[in-house]
């Protein structure tokens, strides 16, 4: 048994295939093929289970992939903190993110400042919570950021630790609609969430079969009510779409959105008292790196001052 047995290991049981895993580590089928029967021939089992569903762990096979994860991990743990690293070195952050427009003014700052005479390399994915979630637990990230219904939030962090996740708050917000500038909408005296239901809505599109291991998928109660709704995973095409048109998308937050897209701009919802929680997870066990921790710094201090913005936009004038 050696290390590199177990990093495919690893990968096989996340790509489901082991054509794909040859295929993503560069070597032949047979190659990996005879790496994991030497592996099953000295463990006395099979780990995994190949018919036409593809390839999936035994029961014997779950709990030698969390024992391989675990070393991995511990693995990875001891090169980041104990090997010296060159200061020519590049610097890796992989991380995935519920779409917020805050996270990628956290990643501007942090690129211009932190990262500006640094080697590195950012694997940055936007994708729902319940895919931020599976990409932390399949370690295609570091960490991720997720976004939850306050109203489910006892649910999520129950399967976070079921999941073998840690998770830290970050902060709650409401749910605003984001549009563009010169909306109609924006002329109406008062908004009902009734005047939304005659545009476009956009909505993020996702991995159905991905999302079969995730039950707590969250969404408006109010979406059915649309008449016309645009499904996409491109948050580009979405914003462009959105500054061109009279569409609309449900946000979980207003944070930086005028900031980062000049033509659009976000408005309470009306009528609805949905609350969020944004949170940052990451595996058990796991250690950031320096380039990690850093980041997180960034997302914090992106997300204080903002706070103190709005803090100091609603508190009441003194009387001289």
């Amino acid at each position: 048994m050696n290390i590199q047995q177990l990093r495919y290991v690893i990968e096989i049981a996340r790509q489901g295939s082991f054509n794909k895993t040859a295929q993503t580590l560069f070597i032949s089928q047979p190659a990996l093929s005879n790496a994991i029967k030497d592996l099953e021939t000295e463990l006395g089992y099979s780990i995994f289970i190949r018919d036409r569903k593809g390839v999936r762990p035994t029961d014997e096979g779950k709990q030698f992939l969390a024992s391989a994860k675990t070393i991995i991990q511990e693995l990875e743990n001891i090169q980041q903190l104990h090997v010296p690293q060159s200061s020519s070195q590049q610097q890796i952050l992989k991380f995935s993110s519920d779409r917020a427009a805050f996270v990628a003014k956290a990643l501007v700052e942090f690129s211009q400042d932190y990262l500006k005479d640094k080697k590195y390399a950012l694997h940055l994915y936007e994708k729902d919570s319940a895919q931020v979630i599976i990409d932390v637990v399949t370690r295609k990230v570091d960490i991720g950021i997720i976004a939850v219904l306050a109203s489910d939030n006892m649910e999520w962090i129950k399967d976070l630790k079921k999941r073998d996740l840690v998770h830290e708050f970050l902060f709650r917000t409401k749910s605003y609609a984001i549009l563009r500038k010169g909306h109609p909408l924006l002329e109406k005296a008062e908004l009902h969430l009734e005047d939304l239901y005659q545009y476009p809505i956009f909505r993020t599109d996702y991995d159905a079969n991905l999302l079969d291991d995730y039950n707590l998928v969250a969404g408006f109660p109010f979406y059915n009510q649309f008449e016309q709704t645009i499904y996409t995973d491109s948050m580009r095409f979405m914003y462009n779409f959105i500054g061109h048109s009279d569409g609309i998308f449900i946000g979980t937050t207003q944070l930086h959105v005028e900031e980062l897209h000049p033509f659009l701009t976000a408005l309470p919802l009306p009528d609805i008292d949905v609350d969020w929680e944004y949170y940052y997870i990451y595996r058990k066990g796991y250690r950031p790196s320096p380039m990690v921790a850093e980041f997180l710094k960034y997302l914090e201090g992106v997300i204080t001052e903002q706070q103190e913005v709005e803090a100091a936009a609603i508190a009441p004038v003194a009387v001289k």
